[in-house]
C-alpha cells in the first residue's frame, strides 16, 4: 500500500477526496491531511510518504514555490498536483517534469491514473481526462 499526505485548504474538497479514495484503500491511503503548504512541509519533515496530493492554490505557500521546495528536499517524493485550472504552464520551469497534474474534480478515471502513476512513475504525458 502506498502512503500519502494531502494538502488542500477546502474542507469540502478534503472530504470529497477522502470519500472517493475509501474504495481504493488497499492500494493507497492518505494518512495525513493539511490545510496549507507550510503544514505540508512540516509533515514532510516529520514523516516519510510515498506521495503527496497537493492543491495548486492554497493559503501561504503554494504552487510553483511549494513544488520547488519539495523537489529540493524530497526529490524522490511523487507529486500529484490538483487544480481547478490546468496548472502545467506554471510548472514549465521546474526540474522534475514527472509530476502528475490533474484538473479537479477527481473521478474514478483520474484515481486510476494516480494509482498507475504511483506504481509505474509514468504520468501518461499529464493528459487531462
Amino acid at each position: 500500500m502506498l502512503i500519502g499526505v494531502y494538502a488542500e485548504d477546502s474542507e469540502i474538497n478534503q472530504s470529497f477526496v477522502l470519500k472517493m479514495l475509501e474504495s481504493y484503500s488497499d492500494e493507497l491511503r492518505l494518512v495525513d491531511v493539511v490545510p496549507n503548504g507550510e503544514q505540508l512541509l512540516q509533515k514532510l519533515l516529520d514523516k516519510s510518504y510515498d506521495f503527496a496530493l497537493i492543491d495548486f492554490k492554497m493559503p501561504e505557500i503554494h504552487g510553483v514555490e511549494l513544488i520547488q521546495k519539495i523537489e529540493c528536499s524530497y526529490p524522490n517524493l511523487k507529486l500529484i498536483i490538483l487544480s481547478s485550472l490546468d496548472p502545467r504552464p506554471a510548472f514549465s520551469d521546474l526540474r522534475n517534469s514527472l509530476h502528475l497534474y490533474l484538473e479537479k474534480p477527481l473521478d474514478k478515471e483520474k484515481i486510476n491514473l494516480i494509482i498507475s502513476y504511483l506504481n509505474t512513475g509514468e504520468n501518461n504525458g499529464n493528459q487531462e481526462t
